[in-house]
């Protein structure tokens, strides 16, 4: 059953990050996005359910980390908000989201959790990525403590209950 959340304002969502944007940061990442997950991102940029959604094990999903240009961050974050940008969370967590000595990131954060923990798109099998909460007080630098939740974005929006969102 789909949620009814608010109304959504900029508070919820902002706009689609650009062609150039998303290719920057996957460049940056050396990773290629799911197409479902693209499309997520084309029409729910920085979305944040309210009320906020209880997930698995009970942790609480607060937002989805927006792909945004130096620009668009300007203009509709507030410089205290800049640290929920996707680049400057993956820059943030560093080593502690790459797998041995790897030069790569194995898990890309694309939501929020309460109390540190995030949703991430998880790179470490062949194929497309699936989805894992990464877990903040158990991961240390390269060996990132992640508790497998999808096989896809969709999957997750699904058991989620944000399928509407797809």
């Amino acid at each position: 059953m789909p949620r009814e959340d608010k109304p959504r304002n900029k508070k919820h969502m902002l706009p689609p990050p650009t062609t150039e944007t998303v290719e920057a940061t996957q460049r940056w990442l050396e990773r290629v996005f799911p197409e479902d997950y693209l499309s997520f991102l084309r029409n729910h940029n920085g979305y944040e359910p309210d009320p906020a959604i209880v997930i698995s094990g009970g942790r609480v999903l607060e937002r989805f980390l927006p792909v945004l240009s130096t620009e668009q961050a300007e203009e509709f974050l507030d410089p205290a908000e800049y640290s929920i940008e996707l680049e400057q969370v993956t820059g943030n967590l560093d080593l502690r989201i790459i797998i041995g000595d790897q030069d790569i990131v194995s898990y890309v954060p694309i939501a929020e959790l309460a109390f540190g923990d995030f949703i991430c798109l998880d790179y470490t099998n062949a194929g497309p990525p699936t989805i894992a909460i990464w877990d903040h007080e158990q991961s240390i630098d390269e060996n990132p403590v992640t508790h497998q939740t999808a096989a896809t974005f969709t999957d997750f929006l699904q058991q989620t209950g944000l399928n509407h969102l797809t």
